[in-house]
């Protein structure tokens, strides 16, 4: 599992150092409380996940080595074996900006062992003597409620992923043990987070389309990237349909008719826009919700 995306201080931070905030089962309500109320500005939320201790991937069976399914049930078999982990958030608006000055480390899983202790120690966390970890699941459901948020054009906040791993954590959070089967965990990613992008395949994934990847070119700023490309579909530009709800390692349910399906209702969402401003226009004063109920040709 790899790092959150770095949160560099935005232009209205004024230079300030980001400030990291540790979540235990003490203060977790507090601080998810003040996430779902900061998400409305700051709808679009990045997460990585890491392992206090290092877990043991069990290798996929031979017959299924190198293949997505193969991928996936090593993905999950480590999941499933995940007693605590780290889980990193961080925010940022619409038009690019991060969240002033803060991003949590929710600190997950079982009770605190003498190993765990000893983890934290060597990279500078101090839990105290009588800390409790957060639960994941409270966590999970909250970064559910976040993401349903509907504080971006098309409805839906964007939600940053950097690793099938992260994913997979909190939807086994979400769920319960992942399913056997690859489709159906991506249905199930895709169900609870309807906007879920990924900077890797973002960076090195073409499209059906084989256009080139959005975020070839930006290296270690794909993130920064991404919000560009947030920016740009604002303003009813942008890439963003062809990779939604891609996971490296796993594709998706990437079928030819879903990805056709998917730039379908991406169309029929921009012709509904263009059809209501032009409603507005010829009959002012008037609901323009009327369109809605109008076939789309």
């Amino acid at each position: 599992m790899s790092p959150p995306p770095r949160a560099e201080p935005s232009a209205g931070g004024c230079g300030k150092k980001v400030r990291v905030v540790d979540v235990w089962a003490h203060n977790q309500e507090a601080e998810q409380a003040r996430i779902l109320t900061l998400v409305h500005a700051y709808p679009i939320v990045a997460v990585a996940t890491s392992h206090d201790v290092p877990v043991r991937w069990p290798p996929p069976p031979a017959a299924a080595a190198g293949t997505l399914d193969g991928n996936y049930e090593a993905v999950r078999a480590g999941v499933e074996r995940v007693r605590f982990a780290q889980l990193g958030v961080s925010l940022a608006s619409a038009d690019g900006d991060m969240v002033l000055a803060r991003a949590w480390r929710f600190h997950l899983g079982d009770a605190l062992g003498a190993e765990d202790r000893r983890f934290l120690a060597a990279v500078g966390v101090d839990p105290g003597p009588t800390a409790r970890r957060a639960d994941p699941r409270r966590l999970s459901v909250a970064l559910r409620v976040a993401c349903a948020i509907e504080a971006l054009p098309d409805g839906g906040v964007l939600v940053t992923r950097d690793g099938a791993e992260d994913v997979a954590y909190v939807v086994r959070h979400l769920r319960g043990p992942l399913p056997p089967c690859r489709e159906e965990f991506l249905r199930s990613c895709n169900a609870a987070f309807p906007a879920l992008y990924d900077l890797k395949v973002m960076a090195e994934w073409t499209t059906t389309a084989a256009t080139e990847p959005p975020l070839a070119a930006a290296g270690r700023d794909a993130f920064r990237g991404l919000l560009a490309l947030v920016r740009a579909r604002r303003h009813g530009g942008g890439v963003l349909t062809g990779y939604n709800a891609f996971l490296p390692g796993l594709g998706a349910a990437d079928t030819i008719e879903l990805m056709s399906i998917k730039t379908t209702m991406a169309e029929d969402a921009e012709r509904l826009r263009q059809m209501k401003e032009l409603f507005r226009e010829l009959y002012p004063g008037q609901d323009p919700a009327i369109v809605d109920r109008l076939p789309l040709c």
